[in-house]
């Protein structure tokens, strides 16, 4: 037969699509390129091909409320605020108390700044910073040290030896031992600890800032790009009785997230400056007012490439097809076979600003130590210090961060001499790029797969059997800051794309699994044995298994890949000529191995380990007497962990004092596990009471209980608590300037046993304490009701409405756990209570719709315009979705917004 262009279709679309939310600016801007292509020579023979490619640029919705670090005990207390210069001056503190022992509980430092350099935004839309100064002007004899017994007219008049911060009001999450004695002691708790079970305070209404309807945070961008290419032929034979596939698709998805503040995720905290004087000695512009701190969380990257190859084959046969009356009984069966290679590369990294220039470098010569990382201060409203104005809070506006110059910044400058009292100096600074650690990887999965399906007994019987095998190869290789001996100021590579690795074609092995699966459905014989009712009844069983490479714990040993098991039967009934049909599903789900994450589980090896042995490994910067000591306690912290876990987390200590500095960096693919076992039944019903009125219904009940969880955590801090415990007194970060062993510690510092107690063992006994008992933290039930009504000559109004729809749905979600009381035992181990756990109310919400359709051109055309409305009714208030042991919110999220969309659709 002679090829025509009669065979060649070609088809194409193109997509311009802009989504705006209640939450003012957020946006979606998508743009899509599509086109196709169908080349039939013959009948039974087909070659398709495709192409896709698109964009999309975003600042998504921020749906969690922000942390407030601006306590209700600050408030009673008056709005005090801290003034380290009235300490420093004898003439007006004649009593010559130390500038941090007043602070207590209401102020902290560590998170607003910890002696980085800090540029500081006048305003959320200032269009550049007014000033830059270093947040801490530490106290002691070395270089940049504020010496004693030496004069200084702005930041030692005492001729102390004060280290001067610059802090913020804080969180309750944050407020030491100190605070939970007396009548500060909560029912269930112990003197002189935090309660058990505490979290982070979130704002929980919108009286402060409009939520809901403004984005507190303008700045964030979200962005990909796509280019996707497939091509399929196909051939078919003997009357389609047997044919064959042959399919190649390629994917590259590249993403680009550049969120800051609060956005996606984001977890800055909102604060009051409290400072009258700044650690430069002059007086604080800002006095008062509120603002956000950000310590630069890493941007992201994240490129893949996907490449699939698959083929198909399948082979029909009908015993009808032997003309005799008990062949028929044996049915049709179609047997289908699978080969498929899927190649996945992709390299996933993050990266960051660094701080350079004089007033940096003073910090440390690393740029990757933390002390280099920007915090960046944006003041967000007016002053509420000194009056009783209420916190009022505006977006943030300020232009996109990047690298290069910045403003001067200030910091306090000092020869090591026994008569230089220093200065204060202003010195050029800027940003550069750092990369934050990451992985490129390349992973095969080669599957087999084959698929009896039958027919038997008239069509009263249908059978599957199945049976799949698939292999998994994988290789790695991890991306990390690399210092250079010759510069360390050098940032090396920052980013990074597939032709900086060479990975082989097929990867060493890492998995592999045969899997069956089987199921039936039979239907009641209604020719030969009459029923008022049509019937059904089904069974399936499966096993599941989900290769996954790269997995390891935090030990850098490998985690198998999940597996389960699923099991399910039930019924399907119909009635009134098809009008009326349920179907009735039970179902129970077990797979052990699945990915579960705990906060604990960071805060165990990063802040529980990698962080606090940073903090002593650098002491000799600060207090060289107690270099030795803190030697000496990174080396106990280290030692229950095996030989190569430095390594592993490339944990190196640069430098020397007082210019010590530490790298470290995430493993890839870190993680940890948990089994789950899922039973529940699911309720359907379509009814057709009319041609024109379609009502459709689901219910369902489901039970979740979690199993094994966390095994490696679990390993992790038994290994590691006599060692917590033996350093559980020293503090969590650094020792206070020139402080002795056996002084007490200041007020307000926080102990590192005070710390794991309340980010690791805390949480984790949270985590482990549902094992083994359904999880409140599912809905038990959800239903769904939907109509759709179409006005045509047989509705109610007869043909006056014909080409009108009109429909609406109903959403009903159950309560919900959202945390438990906890309380604390004589021994201080937290007591769970899972007997009582705190709910947030069950949600309901309604959608609707309307449309119209007609024919156009001489009904050439099909248009349809519809008009879609989302969460007509349901509640608007912040939902919550934490909860304080004592039973107060502490975290909410916001509700589902009500939005409208109007679609014309042209269809020819």
């Amino acid at each position: 037969m002679p090829v025509g262009l009669h065979f060649l279709s070609p088809t194409g679309s193109a997509l311009h699509n802009k989504e705006e939310y209640n939450q003012r600016p957020a946006f979606e801007e998508q743009k899509r390129l599509y086109g196709a292509l169908t080349f039939e020579p013959y009948k039974s023979t087909s070659l398709r091909a495709n192409f896709e490619t698109g964009r999309t640029r975003a600042n998504r919705p921020i749906t969690v409320l922000p942390i407030n670090a601006i306590s209700d005990q600050w408030y009673a207390a008056g709005r005090p605020g801290y003034d380290w210069s009235f300490y420093d001056d004898p003439a007006r503190n004649p009593n010559a108390r130390a500038p941090w022992a007043d602070a207590d509980f209401l102020f902290r430092a560590g998170n607003t700044g910890g002696g980085k350099i800090t540029t500081v935004f006048s305003s959320p839309s200032a269009p550049e910073p007014a000033f830059a100064f270093k947040s801490l002007t530490p106290g002691g004899s070395g270089v940049n040290q504020v010496p004693p017994q030496i004069f200084n007219p702005l930041v030692n008049r005492d001729l102390g030896s004060d280290t001067i911060n610059f802090v913020g009001t804080t969180n309750i999450f944050n407020f030491s031992g100190a605070y939970w004695t007396g009548v500060n002691v909560l029912p269930g708790q112990l003197p002189g600890l935090p309660p058990a079970g505490i979290k982070q305070q979130g704002f929980t209404d919108f009286s402060i800032f409009d939520f809901k309807n403004r984005m507190i945070d303008e700045m964030s961008r979200q962005g990909d790009t796509f280019h996707a290419f497939n091509v399929t032929f196909e051939q078919r034979a003997w009357a389609d009785r047997a044919g064959i596939e042959l399919a190649y698709d390629t994917q590259r998805i590249d993403k680009r997230i550049r969120n800051s503040f609060f956005s996606q995720g984001g977890n800055s905290e909102i604060r009051v400056d409290p400072n009258v004087t700044l650690p430069t000695g002059e007086p604080n512009p800002n006095l008062g007012r509120p603002f956000v701190h950000y310590v630069q969380t890493p941007w992201r990257n994240n490129f893949s490439h996907r490449e699939s190859m698959r083929a198909t084959g399948y082979l029909k046969y009908d015993f009808k097809d032997l003309k005799t009356a008990w062949a028929r009984w044996l049915g049709r069966h179609t047997l289908t076979a699978l080969y498929e290679q899927n190649t996945v590369e992709a390299v996933n990294y993050t990266f960051s600003l660094v701080t350079d220039g004089a007033a940096a470098l003073s910090l440390n010569p690393n740029p990757s130590t933390d002390a280099r990382r920007p915090a960046i201060i944006v003041y967000l409203g007016p002053s509420i210090i000194g009056n009783n104005n209420p916190l009022q809070l505006q977006p943030i506006q300020i232009p996109q961060l990047h690298a290069g110059p910045t403003v001067a910044a200030r910091y306090f400058e000092r020869s090591a001499t026994a008569t230089d009292p220093g200065r204060f100096v202003d010195a050029p600074a800027s940003f550069f790029e750092l990369n934050r650690g990451g992985s490129a990887q390349r992973e095969v999965i080669k599957s087999q797969a084959a698929v009896l399906q039958s027919y038997w007994l008239l069509d009263h019987l249908v059978t599957t059997g199945g049976w799949r095998r698939d292999e998994d190869y994988f290789v790695r290789e991890n991306i990390a800051f690399t210092s250079n001996p010759a510069n360390l100021n050098d940032p090396g590579q920052v980013h990074y794309g597939f032709n900086d690795f060479s990975f082989p074609s097929l990867p060493p092995p890492n998995a592999a699994k045969e899997i069956v699966s089987y199921s039936a459905v039979l239907r009641w014989p209604q020719k030969l044995i009459q029923l008022p009712v049509g019937i059904s009844v089904f069974f399936n069983q499966s096993e599941n298994f989900t290769p996954i490479g790269g997995r390891v714990n935090g030990y850098g040993e490998p985690l198998s890949s999940p597996q389960g098991r699923t099991k399910e039967y039930g019924f399907n009934i119909w009635t009134f000529d098809n009008k009326l049909s349920v179907r009735v599903n039970w179902f129970e789900t077990g797979v052990h191995g699945v990915s579960f994450s705990s906060s604990a589980s960071t805060t165990a090896l990063f802040g529980g380990i990698l962080g606090a042995a940073e903090s002593w490994a650098t002491e000799a910067n600060n207090n060289p007497h107690l270099a030795a000591q803190a030697a000496a306690d990174v080396e106990l912290l280290f030692s229950p962990l095996p030989a190569n876990f430095r390594q592993l987390y490339g944990f190196v200590v640069t430098g020397t004092a007082p210019n010590l500095g530490v790298a470290k960096s995430e493993l890839a693919g870190r993680g940890d596990t948990t089994d789950f076992n899922a039973k529940g039944v699911e309720f359907e019903l379509v009814y057709n009471p009319t041609r024109s009125w379609r009502i459709m219904a689901n219910v369902a009940n489901q039970e979740t209980i979690r199993t094994n969880s966390l095994p490696f955590l679990k390993s992790h801090i038994a290994r590691m608590l006599p060692v917590w415990k033996q350093l559980s007194g020293r503090p969590n970060g650094r020792y206070p300037l020139n402080w002795q062993p056996g002084d007490p510690l200041l007020a307000g510092t926080q102990t590192f046993g005070s710390y794991i107690d309340a980010n690791v063992l805390l949480p984790f006994a949270t985590s482990i304490a549902t094992e083994g008992s359904a999880s409140a933290e599912q809905r038990k039930w959800r239903a769904n009701l939907v109509a759709t009504y179409t006005f045509g000559r047989s509705s109610i109004f007869g043909g006056r409405m014909k080409g009108w729809s009109l429909g609406g749905a109903v959403r009903w979600q159950d309560k919900i756990g959202i945390g438990y009381p906890t309380s604390r035992n004589p021994d201080t181990s937290p007591n769970v209570d899972l007997q009582h756990p705190f709910y947030a109310p069950a949600e309901t919400n309604v959608d609707a719709w309307v449309a119209y359709e007609r024919k156009l051109w001489n009904d050439r055309i099909s248009w349809k315009l519809q008009l879609n409305l989302r969460n007509v009714f349901g509640d608007t208030a912040p939902i919550a979705i934490g909860v304080q042991p004592w039973g107060a919110i502490s975290t909410a999220r916001l509700a589902p917004e009500r939005r409208w969309y109007l679609t014309s659709t042209f269809s020819f």
